[in-house]
């Protein structure tokens, strides 16, 4: 995964590889590399190359390097059982990876996992982008033609869900522009999607027989909407004007973010509880915010957070702050902030990582 960026005159290579961190481990673990590129196949036909390796430890936690290869790994999504998505870039095609199994082994006082990796979008004739995993091990991601007439939005791209060993299109609109895909756990789906550039995004929500439109709103642009295992939404508003909340249930939409300070609302995030996280911004000043009873809780400020922040099930919020070394991972364990890594984020739309209900997150990372 070479990555070369051009600053001053001067090429400086770096690589990326997708890290995972364990927040309450103190094992040694396995360093991992697989680079098939194969159709959906059964464990037994696939064996990873297994490299034993410790983790190393950053502000008093572990961290484990899954990936080591030459290409780009990226977007990383975890879920509670420590089941792993992401994008892998190998320069001309892009597709999404699943890391499905975890065989532990000890020998002596030595553990090391041995990682089962399978490719699972495995189509040559898209580009794979933004998986999700649910806890049941389904996970969504938009797939877009690669041939297709790029446009300042992008290029046209499905909905993509892979349950069960397979894989189907949910969007099925062959002519619009559909996005960054989120799936909880019953196999509810809900992504933003642009018919054309006269039309601003919508919020599409798959209830897993039909798709409809909950936002519905023609001269606004909803994007970059979160679901909970309820069947609520949140998602951000007229491009960070607010953070509007749905109830499936009572199809009902409630603007939450109406009594925040900030001119920019974005990248919310919720969690099973109801409670929702967002990063409000106004003169320089940014703020992680909680959501909760109908109440706003600022957890921390700062000049300098980046815009995504995500929420577990027990009320644990991780986000990206920029320092002067770079990007690092910041955790509120639901008492106090504590910085997790001081090494570069690799960042994009979507954040780049995740946080699951154990309080493990998964990130892209810069190293080298």
């Amino acid at each position: 995964m070479r990555i070369i960026w051009h600053c001053n005159l001067t090429a400086i290579i770096v690589f990326v590889a997708v890290t995972i961190l364990l927040l309450f481990s103190n094992k040694l673990y396995a360093e991992i590399e697989t680079a098939i590129k194969s159709p959906v196949a059964p464990a037994s036909s696939i064996s990873p190359t297994l490299q034993t390796s410790p983790e190393t430890r950053s502000h008093g936690v572990n961290i484990e390097q899954i990936t080591d290869n030459d290409y780009d790994d990226l977007q990383p999504a975890i879920n509670v059982k420590g089941q792993i998505s992401w994008t892998r870039d190998d320069g001309s095609d892009k597709e999404i990876f699943f890391l499905y199994e975890t065989i532990e082994k000890r020998l002596q006082n030595i553990v090391t996992r041995e990682n089962k990796i399978r490719n699972i979008s495995n189509n040559p004739n898209r580009m794979d982008y933004h998986s999700q995993i649910n806890n049941t091990g389904e996970i969504v991601w938009d797939g877009s033609d690669p041939n297709a007439a790029a446009t300042w939005r992008g290029v046209e791209s499905e909905i993509f869900l892979y349950k069960n060993g397979t894989r189907r299109n949910i969007s099925n609109n062959p002519h619009s522009y559909n996005y960054s895909p989120r799936i909880n756990d019953t196999g509810q789906v809900v992504w933003f999607s642009s018919e054309n550039l006269r039309t601003n995004g919508d919020i599409m929500f798959y209830d897993g027989n039909d798709v409809i439109n909950i936002s519905n709103t023609p001269r606004r642009d909803d994007m970059f909407p979160e679901i909970n295992i309820l069947g609520h939404v949140v998602w951000e508003a007229g491009l960070g004007q607010e953070v509007l909340y749905y109830n499936y249930k009572e199809n009902r939409v409630e603007h939450i973010s109406k009594n925040s300070d900030g001119f920019y609302n974005g990248w919310p995030d919720l969690n099973k509880n109801g409670q929702v996280v967002w990063v409000t911004s106004s003169f320089h000043k940014d703020k992680v915010v909680i959501y909760e009873g109908g109440m706003q809780k600022i957890i921390y400020s700062s000049t300098r957070i980046n815009a995504k922040s995500r929420i577990n099930s027990v009320g644990q919020v991780a986000w990206i702050e920029d320092t002067d070394s770079g990007n690092c991972i910041n955790f509120f364990d639901g008492v106090k902030v504590k910085r997790i890594s001081d090494k570069p984020v690799y960042q994009g739309i979507g954040g780049h990582f995740r946080l699951n209900n154990k309080g493990q997150i998964v990130w892209s990372g810069i190293v080298g």
